[in-house]
């Protein structure tokens, strides 16, 4: 389990890229943000102007996460205790890849570039969808259900 910690201690996104934590927010305040984040987004209305490319930083993630499958399968092989959290990595990993296959097969950077993206200065060049996307996820904690999703995106 060292090796793990270790592991993440060396992994860190880039200084520009705050990490996908924030303060949880209940159903109420998630509305209240997606309605707040709706006021606020501009959308650059140059046709020329792409959307930034998280394919990197997604795989980087990647990375990490198969580097930790890795070395938690080997904590496990050597008898070390493995944490709940890591059992779960271990036991659902093939679905975890199966995802990451899935969204470099079924969303090409080319059709990634053609999404509406935002004006404002911190978030120039992201893609609306992507910007909502990373205010739900900073701020459910990652525990997103489909009626959250849903009032989150309508609001």
């Amino acid at each position: 389990m060292r090796q793990f910690f270790r592991l993440l201690s060396h992994t860190r996104a880039p200084a520009s890229e705050k990490p996908f934590r924030d303060e949880l927010l209940s159903i109420e305040g998630l509305e209240e943000r997606a309605l707040a984040l709706a006021a606020s987004f501009t959308i650059n209305p140059s046709r020329w102007r792409r959307a930034r490319n998280i394919f990197p930083r997604f795989d980087d993630n990647a990375r990490v996460l198969r580097d930790a499958y890795l070395t938690l399968a080997d904590d496990v092989r050597t008898g070390q205790v493995v944490t709940a959290a890591a059992e779960w990595l271990l036991d659902n990993f093939h679905l975890v890849t199966s995802e990451i296959r899935n969204i470099h097969q079924h969303l090409p950077g080319t059709y990634y570039r053609q999404l509406p993206t935002l004006a404002s200065r911190e978030q120039a060049g992201h893609p609306r969808i992507y910007a909502m996307a990373v205010e739900l996820v900073r701020h459910s904690d990652s525990r997103i259900d489909r009626q959250q999703l849903a009032m989150f995106v309508n609001s």
